[in-house]
């Protein structure tokens, strides 16, 4: 009973109800909706021993993702000046509990305002990879405390992740209209008058590309008979992203996150993380089988900007980095009947882009060592927030009191 569906006024509204429908399975957006998904796969992997305990493998994989999608927004909504007669009808609104406040009384004119979209998304991830293995056993034939069985792994990795996504659709400030008391289904083209719909246009536009190139080096060593292994690592990864967008009506232009819209595409390059990280561990049976041990390491990592995300500058993120510390009990009891780890660590996550910062519209993010200076005065940019009395959103008129106050 209101001019927007998020109307303070209509949260507690029930649905409208269609005489002879099934609301579990009527289908209101008509037979030309849908929501496609297709996804592939394909990998190959090559093995080849080249000598004695020297061995090559190589892979490459790629795989997919398409969801295509025809969509339909609609609501009720209190007529305004442009919408036609036909459009109009008498409804009379319900709660969704008996003896419900607040809900209008009678029949009251209202029309179903709504909106078409077209939606694309493509993600496709490739990935080649070509390691050597090397197995050097020392001590062999001397004493088993003596035995030394050394594995040597070099390794290189590249990997590239291009995730398109594309919304076309009825413009914002545009509105279909179509009568409460038609219960006919939607028809995507035209409109319930006959006349067509308005003309789709680009409405967010987003490619994404991530790129990271990497080197390792693993050794694994297994020493007083097989008791105790232990086990270095070092990998060196270099990471970048591209962003291409163009978003004529939302989205994020060249100035902000979300933010605006843009005038031209536009196309964005983050700054190249070059990363070095090491891995180290240990790991010491208590009991000849291997049943039990214990454990301790401490890793490092490098992850990509894989979502794309940006800081409020509207600035690429670069690769994340973690350190693992950890200490740690396994077990495998009665026959592999009882498994698990008992361990405690402590994970440290350092520069920007852990979780989701850039698309956390309350939780700003930069980029960009140096920016933030801690001891200077803080700047808070709120736009005009101006909470007063409205009947469209309830948490800003709640927070009038905070705003004065802040003001």
């Amino acid at each position: 009973p209101s001019g927007f569906v998020n109307y303070s006024s209509g949260l507690d509204g029930d649905f409208l109800q269609i005489p002879c429908k099934d609301q579990k399975a009527f289908r209101g957006s008509g037979p030309e909706t849908y929501n496609d998904s297709t996804s592939d796969n394909c990998r190959s992997k090559l093995i080849q021993k080249l000598a004695e305990n020297l061995y090559f493998s190589a892979g490459y994989n790629t795989s997919g993702f398409d969801y295509d999608q025809l969509d339909l927004s609609a609501s009720l909504q209190t007529p305004g000046s442009s919408v036609p007669a036909s459009a109009i009808a008498q409804i009379v609104y319900s709660g969704l509990q008996t003896g419900q406040q607040g809900i209008p009384t009678g029949p009251q004119s209202a029309t179903i305002g709504y909106q078409w979209n077209k939606s694309y998304e493509r993600d496709t991830h490739r990935q080649g990879r070509a390691d050597l293995t090397y197995k050097l056993v020392l001590f062999e034939n001397r004493a088993k405390w003596m035995k030394l069985e050394n594995t040597f792994l070099l390794g290189t990795n590249y990997t590239r992740e291009v995730h398109h996504n594309r919304v076309v659709g009825t413009p914002f400030d545009r509105n279909m209209y179509k009568s409460p008391a038609d219960y006919s289904p939607f028809h995507f083209g035209t409109q319930a008058n006959g006349q067509p719909d308005s003309p789709l246009t680009d409405l967010f536009d987003v490619k994404d590309t991530t790129t990271d190139a990497a080197h390792y080096g693993v050794y694994q060593g297994k020493l007083l008979d097989g008791w105790v292994t232990v086990i270095a690592g070092i990998r060196k990864d270099r990471s970048w992203n591209n962003n291409w967008h163009y978003n004529p009506q939302w989205g994020a232009d060249h100035v902000t996150q979300n933010q605006g819209a843009d005038q031209a595409p536009v196309s964005l390059r983050s700054p190249t993380s070059s990363d070095n990280t090491h891995q180290y561990g240990i790991d010491l049976k208590l009991n000849r089988r291997g049943s039990l041990s214990i454990y301790a390491m401490s890793a490092e990592a490098s992850q990509p900007n894989y979502s794309g995300a940006k800081d409020f500058t509207g600035q690429l993120l670069q690769a994340s980095l973690g350190k693992d510390k950890e200490i740690g009990l396994k077990f495998d009891l009665f026959e592999g009947r009882l498994s698990g780890t008992i361990s405690k660590f402590q994970i440290t996550r350092t520069r920007v882009g852990i979780g989701n910062p850039g698309g956390l519209w309350w939780a700003p993010t930069l980029g960009q060592p140096g920016i933030f200076k801690p001891n200077s005065n803080i700047f808070y940019q709120v736009n005009a927030l101006n909470p007063g009395p409205n009947s469209w959103n309830v948490a800003i008129v709640a927070s009038e009191p905070q705003w004065t106050a802040a003001v």
